[in-house]
């Protein structure tokens, strides 16, 4: 499929992303977005037919976990021109087109008293001091650097309004619904927003009507597949860029009960959140009978197809996994297709050890057979990893 040209500032990040092959948070968190892309070529007939906007897609997806950089974190959190620039954007108090508009598209959605991506009362050194102040809120809102491109290219003209709302709604509400893990994350710091002086969302379709923090829905059918397509990214092929996000504060304990658990059975509640709020967001859809009802065939479809692949994923994991916890050691143990068993350990010192048990061959043909085919195989599949994501755009 030819893919849609980007604009200046999305396309340079895109570049960047595809560029960086040095398994960094950059590229990690990239890779669910260029999964997307690939699925979209694979599904080119239906998409075409659908109607779907492919350059929202690509630039919302590209953009919009630039929150969990480094990068994007700081415009959260320390003062500089861009940060001033996105906070002020979002709040729509920007002298700007972006700001503007980004309130006509809210108040259109939400309502005028949740017009706003972050509290208009608030001054730009307010606000990054909360962020500061609680940490746990830039994983809240780390879509919301990614904006930053958006703001850039459409202030430059590179962009139409139109434009800006479809990529906009690409990443709005790409993390929900709020049930699992975000409603779990949510409630944490809801539970301390006095004590904390929290006010950043309030005045934001992040906001319910009691005043605590909650996650809003997608607000269209490409943010709709943006989200189905992250939460299969989230509960399968997203875990190695999730461990290294909870490194800092979780163990093995948490591979097996959060990662390898809880996470399947949370997105599937989310899976299933998501089949249910599709037939509200398609009535209120604008267009023609015939696309609307292409466009809600191809999404229930999708939201199948992740639903189901998350389940096989849940009982693959189930059929090879062994969790051993007593006084002595925490092990965790997986056996694999090629007969490799893998250990992860820690010991009642803090001692931690990762062990890979091969299958050893018993003669010429069962070496040539099984050991170097699975050799071979595993360099071809270092190469494929690593290249398939310098394709050109």
């Amino acid at each position: 499929m030819q893919l849609t040209t980007l604009s200046p500032q999305i396309a340079d990040h895109n570049s960047f992303l595809h560029q960086d092959a040095s398994g960094g948070p950059s590229e990690l968190n990239s890779r669910h977005q260029l999964r997307l892309m690939e699925s979209a070529g694979k599904a080119e007939g239906d998409i075409r037919d659908a109607k779907f906007d492919l350059k929202a897609i690509f630039s919302g997806d590209t953009t919009s976990d630039f929150g969990k950089t480094d990068a994007g974190k700081a415009l959260l959190t320390s003062q500089s021109e861009d940060s001033d620039l996105l906070i002020t954007s979002l709040q729509g108090k920007a002298n700007n087109k972006s700001g503007k508009l980004i309130s006509t598209i809210l108040s259109e959605l939400f309502g005028d008293q949740r017009n706003a991506l972050i509290n208009p009362n608030l001054t730009t050194n307010q606000v990054r001091e909360q962020f500061n102040n609680d940490t746990r809120l830039v994983s809240a809102f780390h879509e919301l650097p990614g904006y930053i491109f958006l703001i850039k290219d459409f202030e430059a003209d590179e962009i139409t309004w139109k434009d800006f709302k479809q990529i906009m709604l690409v990443n709005l509400g790409h993390n929900g619904p709020n049930e699992g893990f975000w409603k779990m994350f949510y409630g944490m710091i809801n539970s301390n927003l006095e004590e904390k002086g929290t006010s950043i969302h309030l005045g934001t379709p992040f906001t319910d009507s009691e005043g605590l923090l909650t996650y809003p829905q997608p607000q269209s059918p490409e943010g709709f597949a943006h989200a189905a397509v992250d939460r299969m990214d989230q509960a399968i092929d997203g875990l190695p860029k999730l461990a290294k996000e909870v490194s800092g504060f979780q163990d093995l304990a948490d591979v097996h009960g959060n990662l390898l658990t809880t996470c399947q059975t949370w997105t599937l509640e989310q899976m299933r959140s998501l089949k249910t709020y599709l037939p509200k967001l398609m009535d209120n859809f604008k267009g023609d009978e015939i696309e609307k009802q292409q466009k809600t065939n191809f999404l229930n479809k999708l939201v199948d197809r992740v639903s189901d692949q998350i389940m096989k994923f849940k009982d693959f994991i189930g059929s090879r996994l062994t969790w051993t916890n007593n006084d002595d050691k925490q092990e965790l143990e997986f056996r694999h297709d090629d007969g490799m068993i893998e250990k992860l350990a820690k010991d009642q010192e803090g001692n931690y050890s990762h062990i890979m048990a091969l299958h050893q061959p018993n003669d010429r043909q069962d070496f040539m057979n099984r050991s170097a085919t699975k050799f071979l195989g595993r360099i071809v599949q270092g190469f494929n990893e690593g290249e398939r994501y310098k394709q050109a755009i």
